[in-house]
C-alpha cells in the first residue's frame, strides 16, 4: 500500500528506517503542516476570545440568560447548531421578530434555541401572541433542567460561554472553526463575493489583500443583473418563506401548510396591486410564481380600500399556522374569498 505525504499527497518511497512513522515528503511540507497548524490555533484563539462580540452569539447568550439555562440548546450537533446560528445571523430587518412555538419561558417546559422550534414573524402578531402556546415544536420539561447547567443574570457573558462551551462539547470549537469569526475587515468581502459565487476557495480569498477582494467583489458585482429595492420590501415574502420551511420538514400539517401557502400566494396577486398596501417583493414571482393556480392570475380585491384588514387576515392565519395551530382551511378559504372580486 502506497503512503502518501499528508500535506501534498505526492507518494512517500520507502528508502529510510523512519518509513513508518513519516507523515511528509519533504521538510518543506512538514514547515507547511506545521504552520497551517499554528495558524488554525491562533485563530481558534482569536475567535474564542471575541466571539462574544459576534450579534449571533451575543443573542445565544442573552436568551441563556432569559431561559436560565444552556440547555435550550439540547439536541443539537454541529449541523443543527450552524443551521440555528444562520437562521439568527439572517433574520430580516425590519418589524420581524423571531418567535418560538415552544415558549422559551413555558409554564411546564423550555423551548429550544433550535431552528425547527423558531420561525421569523411579525413583531405586532408575536407581541400579541405573548407566551402563549398550541403546540408542536421542540422544548425540554422544567423537571429535566439540572442546577449545573443554570444560568444567573448576574453573570458574564465569558462565564456563560464556558459553560456553554463544557455543554455543547465540541460543536462551539468546531463552529468557530468553520465559520471563521475572527474580526477581519477582509470578512464582510468575502461573505459578499461568496453569496454570488459559492464555488469559491474560502482559504484562498482570505489569504488575498483587501484591494484583490474590492476588485473582484465589483466585478462579480458588475456582472450579476439586479435591481436592489433594499428597504422598500414587506414582509409579505416571508412569511411565505416560512411555511415553505415548515413544508419541507413534512408530517401530518406539511398539506394543510401548502394550501395555506397556495391562498397566500394568490393573496400577494391582488395585493400588489393596491399600492397604499406596501406589498412588493422583487423575488416572489421568481420563487413562488410556478404555484399560482390560473384562476388566481388576476386576483383583485372586491374593496382596494380594505387591504389592511385583508393582509392583516392572512398574517394572522399565518402566524398560527406556524405556532402549531391548526387551521380549517375550508372556512378560511371561504373567507378569503370574500374579499376578492368573482372569480373566473
Amino acid at each position: 500500500m502506497t503512503k502518501l505525504c499528508k500535506e501534498c499527497k505526492t507518494p512517500i518511497t520507502d528508502r529510510t528506517r523512519q518509513y513508518k512513522n513519516k507523515k511528509y515528503c519533504s521538510v518543506n511540507c512538514r514547515k507547511i503542516a506545521s504552520r497551517k497548524k499554528l495558524t488554525a490555533e491562533a485563530r481558534l484563539k482569536q475567535g474564542k476570545s471575541m466571539i462574544v462580540q459576534v450579534p449571533h452569539i451575543s443573542y445565544l447568550i442573552k436568551e441563556c440568560k432569559r431561559a436560565g439555562t444552556v440547555q435550550i440548546l439540547s439536541s443539537h450537533s454541529l449541523e443543527s447548531f450552524t443551521k440555528t446560528m444562520d437562521f439568527i445571523k439572517n433574520k430580516p430587518k425590519g418589524d420581524i421578530e423571531i418567535c418560538h412555538i415552544a415558549p422559551a419561558r413555558g409554564k411546564n417546559s423550555i423551548g429550544l434555541l433550535h431552528y425547527e422550534n423558531l420561525f421569523y414573524g411579525g413583531a405586532y402578531q408575536n407581541r400579541n401572541f405573548g407566551n402563549n402556546y398550541i403546540s408542536g415544536g421542540l422544548k425540554i420539561k422544567r423537571s429535566h433542567l439540572m442546577k449545573k447547567w443554570a444560568v444567573d443574570k448576574s453573570m458574564d457573558n465569558n462565564t456563560i460561554l464556558k459553560k456553554l462551551e463544557a455543554f455543547l462539547g465540541d460543536i462551539i470549537k468546531s463552529y468557530i472553526k468553520i465559520n471563521r469569526l475572527q474580526k477581519s475587515k477582509k470578512r464582510s468581502r468575502v461573505e459578499a463575493i461568496l453569496k454570488i459565487d459559492p464555488d469559491r476557495d474560502i482559504d484562498h480569498l482570505y489569504c488575498q489583500s483587501r484591494k484583490y477582494l474590492d476588485d473582484l467583489l465589483l466585478a462579480l458585482s458588475q456582472n450579476r443583473a439586479f435591481v436592489s429595492c433594499s428597504g422598500s420590501e414587506s414582509k409579505y415574502i416571508i412569511y411565505v418563506d416560512e411555511l415553505t420551511r415548515f413544508i419541507s420538514y413534512g408530517g401530518k400539517r406539511a398539506r394543510t401548510l401548502r394550501k395555506l401557502r397556495t391562498l397566500m400566494v394568490a393573496g400577494y396577486v391582488a395585493l400588489e396591486k393596491v399600492k397604499e398596501s406596501q406589498t412588493y417583493n422583487e423575488a416572489f414571482y421568481e420563487r413562488y410564481g410556478s404555484i399560482i393556480k390560473p384562476k388566481y392570475t388576476h386576483a383583485t380585491l372586491k374593496n382596494p380600500g380594505k387591504w389592511s384588514r385583508f393582509k392583516d387576515f392572512i398574517y394572522e392565519a399565518v402566524f398560527t399556522a406556524l405556532q402549531g395551530g391548526q387551521i380549517d382551511i375550508k372556512s378560511f378559504k371561504k373567507e378569503f374569498k370574500l374579499f376578492l372580486k368573482r372569480l373566473k
